[in-house]
């Protein structure tokens, strides 16, 4: 597409141009006509952009220090002769003690009392009071309808009444003792132990506090950050159109 338009525009140009170079002037039917476009040749710049690049000064290295070992004296005390105990048995200690023991419990036992009882007068109903219709005649021959009103008939009964039932009676029975003499353990037998305290001396020894060593160091490398201009674009001639007259 680019190759083509440039072609066209060299066709247009090379109307426009004289044919006796380049700095001849066009005649008045070629470019100045005002039917006609004209082109000059423009320069364009060079491009350019600043580029951030990460350069190493120094290379990281390993370092090996070697640490010496060191050493202190310490005063200690040595064992000249040991701790020893000595046993010594003790006999246990007895007293007599008299205790009162018991042959045997109090005992509870109960009896019962007499019941007490009261008469109690009721009157009972033998037959109740009723009505019965008796026939009279009259000395004159009249015949009477008469209504008699017969009367209850009681009678007085007597029942005997339980007032209190028989009262429990607790009797109780004392325990029984009797003095007995045992044997009894005041300080049981033990074993006393007499310790002999053990016997030191002072001396100094050498002691090893820290052994020699080795320590590895790491250097990092050092790294810096340069900047460059860099060409992105190279320029070149162009084309463009001129003001028509």
């Amino acid at each position: 597409m680019k190759r083509a338009q440039g072609f066209a525009v060299a066709t247009i140009i090379a109307a426009c141009v004289s044919p006796i170079g380049s700095t001849a002037f066009a005649s008045d039917r070629g470019c100045h006509s005002r039917s006609s476009e004209c082109y000059e040749r423009v320069r364009l710049p060079d491009v350019y952009r600043t580029v951030e690049r990460r350069v190493v000064v120094s290379r990281g290295h390993r370092e090996v220090v070697t640490i010496p070992a060191r050493y202190a004296y310490r005063t200690e005390r040595v064992l000249v002769s040991p701790q020893r105990v000595h046993t010594h048995r003790i006999p246990a200690v007895y007293r007599i003690v008299h205790d009162r023991v018991m042959v045997s419990p109090a005992r509870v036992h109960y009896t019962r009392g007499p019941a007490i009882y009261r008469n109690v007068h009721k009157h009972v109903v033998v037959r109740p009071a009723s009505v019965r219709w008796e026939r009279q005649i009259t000395r004159r021959g009249v015949e009477r309808l008469c209504k008699i009103h017969v009367p209850a008939i009681t009678r007085t009964v007597t029942r005997r009444v339980l007032v209190s039932p028989g009262r429990k009676i607790r009797h109780v029975q004392p325990a029984v003792y009797r003095t007995q003499a045992r044997r009894v353990l005041i300080r049981p037998a033990s074993i006393r132990h007499v310790t002999s305290p053990a016997v030191y001396r002072t001396q100094k020894r050498r002691v090893l506090v820290q052994a020699a060593s080795r320590r590895v160091i790491n250097h990092p490398p050092v790294i810096e950050t340069h900047r460059e201009r860099v060409l992105v674009r190279r320029g070149g001639y162009v084309w463009k159109a001129s003001y028509r007259r």
